[in-house]
């Protein structure tokens, strides 16, 4: 046949030079092999130029198709909350009532009796610093909010008798707009805040002569 054209039937393959050489050459190597090695010969060719374009359109590309830069990562680690008592809450002396009654300490060390126990309590004298609210000490995070949580109630006790302590408050700051109504208290510069603790004595008629004392706790947390 002209040229490299190799005729089988139904199939018409352009074979190199050397190949139809070979052919004649060597007649015992059968035409469909020598044909089946040329096509998959040409289709690996093929298929490595194609990789061989796709890896090198996956490195190479025009400029301004890409960019890239550095990006920072950072962590702030913050100290744990703390609290420490700085003064007891104190109801001061009182005479001991005929008929039960009240006697309030307010956050801002203003007092208040009620009942049995008017006249009583304001009127008698006081050790110095015998009365005023409770104070503590909190230390965090400066300017961070938290929130503080106290008993509804709780006992002073002078061994053999006890007289209720309810209605305990501090002095947060008080939401305004969305969240009007909700307190909370807030860190300074330095992170330190102050709490300051109310509350309203129970003072029951004849209650027993002596010096009573007791617990309450408090918890604060970060929000």
């Amino acid at each position: 046949m002209p040229g490299g054209l190799v005729s089988l039937p139904g199939i018409f393959l352009d074979l190199p030079p050397n190949m139809k050489r070979l052919a004649i050459l060597m007649p015992a190597l059968s035409l469909p092999t020598i044909v089946k090695r040329t096509i998959r010969s040409r289709v690996m060719s093929i298929t490595g130029a194609a990789i061989a374009f796709v890896m090198a359109g996956q490195v190479t590309a025009e400029p301004g198709d890409s960019t890239s830069t550095s990006g920072n990562s950072e962590a702030t680690v913050i100290e744990p909350i703390g609290l420490q008592n700085i003064t007891d809450l104190r109801f001061g002396r009182t005479i001991q009532p005929e008929t039960g009654g009240t006697f309030r300490v307010r956050t801002n060390g203003s007092v208040a009796e009620n009942g049995g126990v008017v006249g009583n309590a304001i009127s008698t004298p006081q050790v110095t610093n015998g009365r005023g609210p409770g104070a503590l000490a909190v230390f965090g995070d400066p300017f961070r909010l938290f929130v503080t949580f106290l008993p509804q109630q709780t006992t002073v006790t002078n061994g053999t008798a006890a007289m209720l302590v309810d209605d305990l408050n501090w002095n947060p700051v008080v939401f305004t707009g969305p969240f009007s109504g909700l307190t909370y208290g807030r860190f300074d510069a330095d992170g330190y805040s102050a709490i300051l603790v109310g509350g309203r004595l129970n003072v029951a008629a004849d209650q027993e002569v002596g010096t009573y004392s007791g617990t309450y706790p408090v918890t604060v947390l970060y929000l």
